[in-house]
């Protein structure tokens, strides 16, 4: 999956099953190992069944206990039907009139595990693991942004020096005009030139001026931005770090407590560890007690038959 990183695991159960139809004897004529084969399938659908009549069942005082553990089917596909999950069931039927009755049970089947509303919902770990796994990552942000603001701070070098090469042809053309007088016009010609060549010179050294100027300004008015938002980048990584301090102190004080906690319950299975050693020796000395207790365990017992067999004549 692409996605951002979080630092966190996502964790998926996919659970596909293949459930055997129901095995009719009299259509089979199945026998030996294979009869026993069909009676455990039969058993654990009959299993499944109960187990899916439960988990629809609206009434909280029958839905409190779900027969998970009867057969291996329902134990494999606890997870499956009641656990934190969503459950499709794709029922397979046939069309052929000497099918009917078994296309009816699996219809009947499906229509009872359309009934279970389950509501899954995404286990988190600590909630203070997973504020922490975003301040890493917020700090991992901030610190490949001032990374990448420290390499755009340009050092700024000094004004580059202006070299007047019209100036040397200005010396030149002088000494030419020196040597060579051969007539009044060339010298006039020249002198011309080389006045023209220095007026272009000094426009060049006033313009690069102007603009070095202006290039040192605009560096220097983004240097001092960029140092602001160092600086407040600084501030927020200095107040993040102080929350994750704070997260790791409160939860070294939860480790604290839960391990007073456990002391504390040491403490008390000791004590009722040397209770029971004591019950023990008084009951070696008052063996009559003893019989007389498990008198009563026996008529309690009764009690519970004779409710429980109730019960089911009531409910037949």
């Amino acid at each position: 999956m692409d996605g951002e990183n979080t630092g966190g695991t996502l964790t998926v159960k996919l659970h596909l099953v293949d459930l055997a139809g129901s095995e009719r004897i009299e259509k089979t004529h199945a026998e030996g190992d294979r009869l026993k084969e069909g009676i455990d399938i039969n058993r654990g659908l009959l299993a499944l069944g109960n187990v899916i009549s439960a988990l629809c069942e609206r009434d909280a005082k029958k839905r409190s206990h779900i027969p998970y553990r009867d057969p291996r089917l329902t134990r494999l596909l606890q997870d499956s039907l009641g656990g934190n999950s969503t459950t499709l069931m794709l029922a397979c039927v046939s069309p052929a009139d000497i099918n009917m009755e078994e296309t009816l049970n699996t219809l009947r089947y499906a229509d009872r595990a359309r009934l279970i509303k389950n509501k899954p919902i995404l286990n988190r770990a600590d909630p203070k693991d997973a504020e922490l796994a975003k301040l890493r990552v917020l700090v991992a942000q901030l610190q490949a942004r001032l990374a990448n603001g420290s390499s755009c701070f340009p050092l700024l070098s000094p004004c580059p020096k202006t070299i007047i090469k019209p100036l040397s042809t200005t010396t030149t053309t002088t000494t030419t005009t020196t040597t060579t007088t051969t007539t009044t016009t060339t010298t006039t010609t020249t002198t011309t030139t080389t006045t023209t060549t220095t007026t272009t010179a000094i426009n060049n050294n006033s313009t690069n001026s102007h603009f070095s100027s202006e290039l040192v300004t605009n560096l220097m008015n983004k240097n001092k931005k960029l140092e602001s938002e160092k600086l407040l980048l600084c501030a927020e990584l200095d107040h993040i770090v102080e929350q994750m301090q704070e997260l790791y102190r409160n939860r070294f004080d939860t480790d604290h407590l839960h391990d007073t906690v456990i002391s504390e319950l040491q403490k008390i299975e000791s004590i009722l560890n040397s209770l029971n050693q004591f019950v023990r020796e008084k009951f070696n000395e008052y063996p009559e007690l003893i019989s007389y207790i498990q008198e009563l365990e026996d008529i309690l017992t009764g009690l519970i038959k004779l409710y429980n067999e109730s019960n089911k004549v009531s409910s037949w």
